[in-house]
């Protein structure tokens, strides 16, 4: 595992698990997948759909896999998306949350019945700041962890919010 990868992931899973996270069991449809649900209607009901968000991946991976991007959404969609401020191709897009596709990226992790989760959201906003799923008890590695560290509204979203 490369050293920042390491690092993040003693830093944010032990995080995730002592900031009273969720713990499923075999019950998927939790409170927390309420919440997540009841998150999304808020976050969608604001109309934000211009903005920057910035997250990164915590995963045994290459860096340039985990991040952190920087991800440019123009009316809900990818526009741009950068790592390290260097351009990733318009081919390559795909690959990279919005934050509806954050809130589909949950609705898939819980389709697969987790034994652990904890979800943070933005407190006004209502976007997804922390996503962890571990999906096997006593195994390390595979867990999807993603933070958002920022989220900037630009310019044209207010506008049509009045």
């Amino acid at each position: 595992m490369p050293p920042r990868a390491r690092y993040l992931l003693a830093v944010l899973l032990p995080a995730a698990l002592w900031a009273g996270c969720d713990t499923l069991g075999s019950n998927p449809d939790s409170q927390l997948r309420r919440e997540a649900l009841q998150q999304r209607a808020q976050w969608q009901a604001q109309g934000i759909d211009h903005y920057v968000l910035t997250y990164l991946r915590v995963c045994t991976c290459p860096a340039y896999e985990a991040g952190p991007f920087d991800v440019v959404v123009h009316e809900g969609a990818r526009r741009s998306a950068s790592y390290q401020d260097r351009p990733i191709g318009a081919d390559s897009l795909d690959r990279y949350f919005t934050v509806e596709g954050l809130f589909d990226f949950i609705d898939r992790a819980f389709a697969e019945n987790p034994v652990r989760a904890s979800l943070r959201f933005d407190p006004e906003r209502n976007f997804p700041t922390f996503i962890f799923f571990d999906y096997q008890r006593n195994r390390t590695g595979e867990e999807d962890i993603i933070s958002v560290t920022r989220l900037e509204e630009l310019p044209g979203t207010a506008a049509r919010r009045r």
